[in-house]
């Protein structure tokens, strides 16, 4: 049997789409922390956290195999910063290669508070989840409103939208170039109510979120977090992303794999190639409706 350190800890950081895609697609580790704990009931886990997102502990928060948090606040390379703070403890990076784990794919674990939502969600039905916010949303809310209506009128599929009013840092160019980025307030509300529409902004939290966009038939929205999940799941989607994401979008294979390989199944569009922001969610509701 291997020989498993009393403490180990996993370093996370940037958004919560990095934290999300690490978690559930790119690092292998989060998919041992069961295994580990099976080996070993007494291991002390830790995670350490540098991202510019106020949500990640909640996100974590009741993951069984994880036994305390530190949030760090947001660096460019959070590695050093998570190696002073988990002084005594071992990285999993370090003990991986040579433990040979049985991996299972790491579920977003709710909590008692979280399942009230999530079952009467589910129950109703196939849902497009919508995301119509991002940290500089790009489409004014009353398009998504059209969109809300012509998905519930025109089918008989749902729609559940997220969203929640945070503060947070922004990192520069991140919109357009020139951007400097840096702390600012992201409102996310919207006032609007209607049959078969299941608003949740503010008034839910990420892991009901993330879970719910996990289990989707549809996406719509910003370039976000959300997107991030639908993709991992291969859910049909259509996202609507600012210019200043476009060398992510092109270039990086591990944030943008689906656009880059051009799957069917994934569109996206700028917001300096529409002729207007009605005529975009247009096409992104006949999309999604296809």
């Amino acid at each position: 049997m291997y020989n498993i350190p009393n403490k180990i800890y996993l370093q996370t950081g940037g958004g919560l789409g990095d934290i999300v895609r690490c978690y559930l697609k790119d690092e292998p580790y989060w998919g041992v922390l069961e295994w580990i704990k099976k080996q070993k009931p007494s291991t002390d886990i830790m995670v350490v956290s540098t991202s510019h997102n106020p949500n990640t502990k909640d996100f974590f928060k009741y993951n069984p195999f994880v036994d305390r948090m530190e949030e760090l606040g947001w660096v460019v390379d959070g590695r050093p910063l998570a190696r002073e703070a988990a002084r005594g403890y071992t990285s999993i990076e370090q003990i991986y290669p040579g433990m040979k784990p049985r991996y299972q794919k790491p579920e977003i674990y709710l909590g008692p508070e979280d399942l009230e939502t999530y079952n009467r969600i589910k129950a109703a039905g196939k849902y497009v989840f919508m995301h119509p916010f991002a940290y500089r949303s790009i489409l004014p809310l009353e398009d998504f409103v059209h969109a809300i209506d012509r998905i519930i009128d025109e089918s008989d599929l749902n729609v559940v939208v997220v969203g929640a009013t945070h503060e947070r840092v922004a990192r520069p160019n991140a919109v357009y170039p020139g951007d400097p980025g840096g702390k600012l307030l992201v409102t996310e509300e919207l006032n609007y109510e209607r049959p078969r529409l299941f608003n949740l902004t503010n008034k839910s939290n990420v892991r009901v979120a993330m879970r719910l966009c996990q289990e989707s038939y549809r996406f719509m929205g910003h370039c976000s977090c959300y997107n991030i999940v639908a993709w991992i799941e291969g859910i049909k989607s259509f996202v609507f992303s600012p210019p200043g994401e476009r060398q992510l979008l092109t270039t990086l294979r591990s944030h943008a794999w689906p656009l880059i390989d051009n799957l069917p199944w994934c569109k996206n569009i700028y917001s300096d190639e529409w002729s207007s922001s009605r005529d975009a969610v247009d096409k992104a509701v006949e999309f999604i409706l296809s």
